[in-house]
């Protein structure tokens, strides 16, 4: 595994990544629309796919584009929002020998009646999707304005200056790989019940799925005073953005809320201290 450095010149790894570094985004990868000017020409020209398009892309062919390229720092040096989640969600695969979406129904889904999180969904469903949008004009942080997109493509990613390829067919691909950072669906009421068994600390309707103590550890900062994203005033914890200091992060939520959102446009967030859950 090597490692590219700010001048561009590459050496090896330290170490490999460890677990809690692809949970924090600590571990070097990036995504194709962050758009870093060391990394992005490599991530594309070896076909490392975010996990919006290439429906035909398995697992194994996802990660063996992503361990072509180099990491962007050492392992727990630097922080950037990557296909960290997407490797996790290869390691589940590995270890458990099931699907990542078969794991999720076992695991948490079923326990906690949720019907509607999937992978690969079939086509009688797709009447019931949100239609995938891009901004109209490139314009301001986000983009003004919204049109539809039916067939994959390059969409402007306002935020880094970089693109995003879409393609709305792939969330109903038979083959796509079950991407852990952009490949699940679900309802608004079945992603509410997830977040209020977060707000619970593992536990909703009388079943528990994590122990309290485990969601109070992912639900701590946990990558001390580097730069993330949203920005200024935000930290890292285990797979959230997590609010440190609401002046600096202009939010109305208090300090300790965490949540995080999707490229498509869901957004949620948790307020541990006002009991309350938003998405």
């Amino acid at each position: 595994m090597q490692v590219r450095g700010p001048d561009g010149t590459e050496g090896p790894a330290s170490r490999p990544p460890t677990i809690r570094e692809l949970l924090t985004h600590t571990a070097g990868f990036s995504y194709n629309f962050i758009n870093n000017p060391r990394l992005v020409n490599a991530y594309r020209e070896a076909r490392v796919t975010d996990g919006l398009d290439q429906g035909e892309v398995t697992t194994a062919e996802a990660m063996q584009r992503l361990a072509f390229v180099p990491l962007g720092y050492q392992p727990g040096t630097g922080w950037e929002y990557s296909l960290a989640t997407d490797v996790l969600g290869a390691v589940i695969e590995k270890v458990t020998g099931a699907s990542l979406g078969a794991f999720v129904t076992e695991r948490i889904a079923r326990p906690l009646r949720i019907e509607s999180f999937v992978f690969n969904a079939p086509e009688t469903m797709r009447s019931r999707f949100v239609q995938v949008t891009r901004p109209a004009q490139v314009t301001g942080a986000l983009g003004t304005g919204y049109v539809p997109v039916a067939a994959p493509e390059a969409v402007p990613f306002p935020p880094t200056k970089g693109t995003a390829d879409f393609d709305p067919n792939r969330a109903f691909s038979l083959t796509a790989y079950h991407s852990g950072g952009a490949g699940m669906s679900g309802t608004i009421g079945d992603n509410g019940r997830f977040l209020q068994m977060l707000l619970n600390e593992g536990e909703l309707d009388g079943v528990r799925v994590l122990r309290a103590e485990t969601v109070r550890q992912m639900t701590q900062n946990a990558t001390g005073n580097m730069p993330t994203l949203p920005g200024p005033g935000w930290g890292f914890a285990l797979g959230f953005g997590i609010v440190i200091d609401p002046a600096a992060a202009k939010s109305r939520l208090p300090a300790g809320s965490y949540g995080w959102g999707g490229i498509y446009g869901m957004q949620f967030w948790i307020d541990p201290a006002n009991r309350v859950v938003g998405l």
